[in-house]
């Protein structure tokens, strides 16, 4: 539960600390005042004479363990994902978020801006061959297979087929599998996607032979050379960053180095995939999220779309700069809070 109204009195210089989901908070006290703890999370303050009193966001709803299993398909996949309750156990709203990685990567570059969405339910998986999930054959896998990962997904958490979602989708092979995703018009995967939301998609008049060509040096490329050709993704502050390119680059050589020849097989696939542009036929909101020095992001998105927001950051949003990628994202899909 959400606390509406907690009162405290201070009649001397104090430091109060309290909790929110996105950081901790502090206020310093510094006369008589009277603090108000409210919800929702926006702060204000007053000056009555010498009395001083505030509004601000306190929340002590508990956070909910995720709900982790590895999920077994009658083709043999065996797929990793993950259920996040809303903090509380009782969702702000009822549809659900589910997150869809880009094919070099895998579930956990959503993880850092999980927290920013604390009122709505949260699913993100291992596409199949990536992270945590298995493959029966490589030769198997298609983007109409891919589509029904996502369906098994769902369907395992107690969201079938007809029930409406939210899908938020990072990188070109994230964002053709969730634009096929919304436009399934078969029973046992057709969902009815209210809010598609495209992190970093490439530029739609984009070629064929520049998406087959990488996924050629996807295959054959040295690990280290194509971590350091994805480097040049990232935006300026990342780049002067040696800690974060440390990181960054662990998490990159580890996603990329694994199942290589796969992940090549997926970027052809998304090839044929269908054109962003026909997603908006079949959403209710189609959302661009780009990077403002992204250097894959297809800039002749931004003329063409309705809901857009950008942020400060490359190709890597939440792993280069997690609070300002989790504002955006909470914006869109969790308003007000």
């Amino acid at each position: 539960m959400l606390s509406y109204a907690s009162v405290l009195c201070c009649r001397t210089p104090a430091t109060l600390h309290f909790p929110s989901r996105r950081s901790a908070r502090q206020l310093n006290i510094r006369s008589t005042s009277i603090l108000i703890f409210a919800f929702p999370a926006s702060s204000y303050k007053y000056n009555i004479g010498d009395l001083q009193v505030r509004f601000a966001p306190f929340y002590y709803a508990p956070t909910m363990e995720p709900s982790k299993a590895y999920i077994d398909s009658n083709d043999g996949k065996r797929i990793y994902a993950e259920m996040h309750p809303a903090d509380g156990g009782t969702d702000a709203d009822p549809t659900p978020i589910v997150f869809i990685h880009g094919f070099l990567y895998s579930s956990s570059s959503f993880t850092p801006v999980l927290s920013h969405l604390f009122a709505r339910t949260r699913i993100i998986f291992d596409l199949e061959g990536r992270g945590q999930s298995t493959l029966e054959s490589m030769t198997s896998w298609s983007l109409d297979s891919a589509v029904s990962t996502i369906a098994l997904v769902l369907s395992h958490f107690g969201y079938p087929p007809g029930t409406q979602v939210d899908v938020v989708a990072h990188s070109q092979g994230g964002v053709s599998l969730a634009v096929l995703f919304s436009q399934s018009t078969d029973p046992s995967t057709s969902y009815k996607v209210r809010r598609l939301v495209l992190m970093g998609p490439a530029d739609p008049a984009e070629p064929p032979e520049m998406a087959l060509a990488f996924a050629h040096q996807v295959r054959s490329q040295e690990t280290d050379d194509l971590v350091l050709f994805l480097f040049s993704w990232l935006g300026a502050d990342a780049k002067s960053n040696q800690e974060l390119i440390s990181s960054i680059s662990d998490k990159l050589f580890a996603d990329v180095s694994y199942n290589r020849p796969f992940a090549s097989r997926m970027i052809k696939a998304a090839v044929s995939a269908p054109s962003i542009w026909t997603a908006k036929d079949s959403v209710d909101e189609l959302w661009i999220v780009f990077g403002r020095q992204d250097g894959y992001f297809g800039w002749s998105v931004r003329t063409m779309v309705e809901y857009m927001k950008d942020v400060d950051t490359g190709h890597f949003f939440t792993w280069e700069n997690a609070e300002a990628t989790g504002n955006a994202l909470q914006e869109i899909l969790q308003p007000g809070s």
